[in-house]
């Protein structure tokens, strides 16, 4: 739209509040001064918060991908949001979106199958023994706030009967709520071939984990807690969660 001005062709009086109160004068050296000092502290307060206000976009420098929405799931600010990347462990998200979907009662217990040798030597575990026994509770937070590998097979085996299975359900939710530009192979994060996704679709499925089990972050905003009778040390591996308040750990 285009705005035009012109000037007031007839003079209409001021409402009261507008009206002055008396004459204008000229600032005696005091007030003047004491105005540029009154302004100088309003911009030196507010100075930073006006500039991100204007600013079309902000400035990040570390993350290769990243894509901004607010609580609509409008995107407010990305970049390279549908490059596709290997998620790793942020994949237990819609890992536990599946098994929250499912039902599977808090204190269902589990047992732990055997786990495969070949790639995960290295794999972040909790130490669970095949054979032995969990509850799906203790699981699902090990599984969010340690991101242990073993919990997250364990969980999948349960709810998908296999590995494959899981990551079929894990696939046909991911297509359920628009995640088009994702494959998942695994519900632990482990490198494979194919297994990809991106940024935006990332944020959908945080959305949707929060949105749909918004008690998910009794788990996900733990610092650090314990397990297994005190045998266990739960710390959780998001930093954020301890020095940003307000993080949820999505």
């Amino acid at each position: 739209s285009v705005s035009t001005f012109a000037p007031r062709t007839a003079e209409k009086p001021l409402h009261p509040i507008l009206q002055p109160s008396r004459p204008r004068t000229h600032l005696s050296p005091f007030r003047f001064v004491a105005c540029l000092l009154l302004a100088a502290i309003y911009f030196a307060l507010l100075g930073p918060t006006a500039a991100w206000a204007i600013s079309s976009q902000p400035t990040i420098s570390e993350a290769q991908a990243w894509c901004i929405t607010d609580e609509t799931g409008a995107v407010l600010a990305s970049s390279s949001e549908d490059e596709l990347f290997a998620p790793a462990s942020i994949t237990k998200v819609l890992a536990a979106c599946v098994a929250l979907d499912k039902g599977v009662a808090p204190d269902t217990v589990i047992t732990i199958p055997q786990m495969p040798e070949e790639g995960w030597e290295a794999a972040q575990r909790a130490g669970y023994a095949p054979g032995t026994t969990a509850t799906f509770k203790d699981l699902l937070a090990v599984m969010l706030v340690y991101s242990a590998n073993d919990a997250a097979y364990a969980i999948a085996e349960y709810v998908g009967g296999s590995q494959s299975g899981f990551a079929q359900m894990m696939n046909e939710k991911a297509q359920q709520i628009g995640m088009t530009n994702s494959t998942f192979k695994n519900p632990h994060g482990l490198e494979e071939e194919g297994h990809l996704t991106c940024a935006y679709d990332i944020a959908l499925m945080s959305r949707e984990l929060i949105l749909n089990h918004p008690s998910i972050r009794e788990f996900t905003t733990i610092w650090m807690d314990t397990l297994r009778d005190g045998s266990f040390q739960l710390s959780n591996t998001n930093r954020l969660i301890f020095y940003y308040d307000g993080a949820t750990g999505l």
